[in-house]
């Protein structure tokens, strides 16, 4: 059965589609880690409330988006405010 042409080909799309996502996972909790450490330092440790609410975050294209504001926000909740 291994040998099989479209065994090959299914086994090669699940590790592949398991290879994306662990990249997504690995993106997103750098992202995280670096909008913590950049807003520690511009804005001052975050409250609980604060990290919890980034460790939320999972879609990709947020975080890129709150990696942009972090340049003109105003503080952690500024940040974080939805638009």
């Amino acid at each position: 059965m291994e040998d099989s042409t479209t065994y090959q080909e299914i086994f090669e799309k699940g590790v592949q589609m398991g290879l994306e996502k662990r990249m997504a996972q690995e993106n997103r909790q750098l992202y995280q880690k670096v909008l913590l450490r950049q807003g520690t330092k511009r804005f001052g440790d975050p409250t609980p409330e604060i990290a919890a609410a980034l460790e939320q975050i999972t879609d990709l294209n947020r975080l890129d988006h709150l990696a942009e504001r972090m340049l003109d926000a105003t503080g952690w909740e500024d940040l974080l405010r939805s638009e």
